[in-house]
C-alpha cells in the first residue's frame, strides 16, 4: 500500500479515500498523511508530484464517492445485503450494529458526529442509507465531519509537521450540579455550532438563539428557557449586538447572565468560549474570573475554551493561567471542551 501511494500518488488517493469510504479497513490517516508528506516533496522516489489543494480536492471527493456507494448500498440493499456480502469485505453485523445505535434517533446531525468516532466511522454511511437520511443533508454533513481540531490536526500532518495535542487543565469542580442542565454562552456562532452538534449527539436537544433544528428555537437568548433544557447562546449573533460591541470586544451581556446563571437551579454546567486576537477585549480571562469563582463556589463546573496562539497580544498563556486559577476547567480545543460537558452531564441523567 505504501509503495503504491509513494509511486503513484494521485491514483493512489483517489482509490485509497473511496475505498476507505466504502468501509474497507485502509487507514484514512496514513493515506492523507503521506500524500501531504508527498506534496510537501519530502518523500523521495515519488513519480508524481501533486500539490497540498490537490491532495486535499482529491482527497474530499474520493471520500465524497465512496461514501455515497456506501449509503446506496444501505439504501438499496439493507441490512440483508451486509449480512450475506459483508464478511467479504470484513464487515460485520455487530459493526453496522453499532453504528445504527448511534445514528437511530439522534436525526440528521448525527452524521458528522459519527463520521468524527472511532469505529463508528466506518460505517456510517451504509447504515445512513438503510434508516433513510435524506441523501443530499447525507452528502453535505457528511462531508462535514470532523471538528475544528480535527482540520487544524489534518492540515498540520498533511504539511508532514508534528501535532501536539491541546491543552487541558482540570477545573475545580469535577461534576455538574445535581438536577442542573448545560448552558453554554458563545462570542460567535462557529464555535457555538460546533458544540450544539456535539452536545446533541450525546445529550438530545439543544435549545439556541441559533438552533440546529427549529423547533429547538429559545423564546428569549438571554433569560433562563421557560423549561428546563440544555441550551446554547450565540452572543455574537447580529439580534443580540444591536446597540452594544461584539462580545469578543466587550463582555458585559456574557458576564451578567453568568452572574444570574449561577443563581437559576437548573444551570448544570457553564461552557464558554474565549477568543484572543487583535481587536478582542485586553484581557478577556480577567473579565470573566468573578463570574467563575462564584460559579465554582455554587458547585456548578465551568469549562472554557481558548482559541489563541502565543503571539496573541493577551498572552495565551497568561489567559490559560487567569481561567484555571479562577476555578474553570481549560481547554485548547472547543471539541474537547463539549465532549467532556457531555461526560459531565451523562453521569448526571444517570441519575436522574
Amino acid at each position: 500500500m505504501q509503495s503504491f501511494l509513494v509511486s503513484h500518488a494521485i491514483y493512489a488517493i483517489i482509490v485509497f479515500g473511496v475505498l476507505e469510504a466504502m468501509c474497507i479497513p485502509i487507514s484514512s490517516e496514513l493515506t492523507f498523511l503521506l500524500g501531504g508528506a508527498i506534496a510537501s516533496g519530502g518523500v523521495a522516489g515519488t513519480q508524481q508530484h501533486p500539490s497540498l489543494v490537490l491532495v486535499i480536492v482529491l482527497g474530499t471527493l474520493a471520500e465524497l464517492v465512496g461514501s455515497y456507494i456506501s449509503y446506496y448500498v444501505g439504501r438499496v440493499g439493507g441490512k440483508p445485503l451486509v449480512h450475506r456480502w459483508g464478511r467479504y469485505v470484513l464487515v460485520t453485523e455487530a459493526d453496522v450494529a453499532r453504528a445504527e445505535r448511534f445514528l437511530v434517533g439522534r436525526g440528521v446531525w448525527a452524521v458528522p458526529v459519527a463520521r468524527m468516532l472511532p469505529f463508528v466511522r466506518a460505517f456510517a454511511s451504509i447504515v445512513a442509507g438503510f434508516v433513510d437520511i435524506p441523501p443530499v443533508r447525507f452528502g453535505v454533513l457528511g462531508q462535514a465531519a470532523g471538528t475544528l481540531t480535527d482540520t487544524a490536526r489534518e492540515t498540520v500532518e498533511a504539511l508532514g509537521r508534528g501535532w501536539v495535542e491541546p491543552e487541558q487543565r482540570t477545573g475545580t469542580v469535577t461534576s455538574a450540579r445535581e438536577g442542573g442542565w448545560l448552558l453554554g454562552l458563545f462570542s460567535g456562532g462557529t464555535l457555538c455550532d460546533e458544540a450544539m452538534i456535539l452536545v446533541s449527539a450525546g445529550l438530545g436537544p439543544v435549545m439556541s438563539n441559533i438552533p440546529l433544528r427549529p423547533e429547538w428555537s429559545l423564546d428569549d437568548a438571554l433569560q433562563p428557557p421557560r423549561q428546563p433544557c440544555h441550551s446554547m447562546v450565540d452572543l455574537g449573533d447580529d439580534r443580540l449586538t444591536r446597540g452594544r460591541p461584539h462580545p469578543m470586544i466587550d463582555q458585559t451581556i456574557r458576564v451578567e447572565r453568568l452572574l444570574r446563571a449561577v443563581d437559576e437551579p437548573t444551570t448544570g454546567v457553564l461552557l464558554l468560549d474565549v477568543v484572543l486576537g487583535l481587536g478582542a477585549a485586553a484581557d478577556p480571562a480577567g473579565e470573566l474570573v468573578e463570574p467563575v469563582r462564584k460559579a465554582t463556589a455554587a458547585g456548578v463546573p465551568v469549562l472554557v475554551s481558548v482559541v489563541g496562539t502565543r503571539d496573541d497580544p493577551q498572552g495565551l498563556r497568561r489567559q490559560l493561567d487567569t481561567l484555571h486559577d479562577a476555578g474553570a476547567w481549560v481547554f485548547g480545543s472547543n471539541a474537547a471542551a463539549a465532549r467532556h460537558a457531555v461526560r459531565l452531564l451523562d453521569t448526571e441523567e444517570a441519575r436522574r
